[in-house]
C-alpha cells in the first residue's frame, strides 16, 4: 500500500524528469503535494500528450492506476483532485488522446468529473 505521506517520493522515484524541479524548490514542496502534482506532474504530463510519447503516456497512466488501486484515501483524493480534475480543466485537454493509456479505474474518475 502507498502512503499520502510518500506522494512525492513516489513521483520522483518513477519520474526522474521531475527530481530536479523538486529538488531546487524542496523548501516550498516538501509539505505540498498537492501543489507539486499539479503544478510540475500535469505540465509534464501534457507535454507527453503533445508530443504523442506512448512510451512515456503508457507509464503515467500505470503510475496514476496503481496509486488509485494500492492508495491510501488521502493519496486518492490527491490523484483525483491535483491529477485529473487539473487535467479535465485544461482548455486543451483531449480525453482522447489518453483514453488508449488509462485503466478502469482510472476511466471511473475521468468519467465522474466529466459526467459521463
Amino acid at each position: 500500500m502507498y502512503y499520502y505521506s510518500q506522494a512525492i517520493k513516489l513521483l520522483i522515484d518513477n519520474f526522474s524528469e521531475l527530481k530536479k524541479i523538486y529538488d531546487d524548490d524542496e523548501d516550498y514542496y516538501i509539505d505540498l503535494p498537492y501543489i507539486f502534482y499539479e503544478s510540475e506532474f500535469v505540465p509534464f504530463i501534457e507535454k507527453e500528450i503533445k508530443e504523442n510519447n506512448i512510451n512515456k503516456l503508457s507509464s503515467i497512466f500505470n503510475f496514476i492506476e496503481d496509486l488509485y488501486i494500492n492508495g491510501d484515501e488521502k493519496l486518492k483524493n490527491l490523484i483525483g483532485v491535483s491529477v485529473i480534475e487539473a487535467l479535465c480543466l485544461e482548455p486543451d485537454f483531449n480525453y482522447n488522446m489518453v483514453h488508449p493509456y488509462i485503466g478502469k479505474v482510472t476511466k471511473k474518475e475521468f468519467d465522474r468529473i466529466l459526467n459521463r
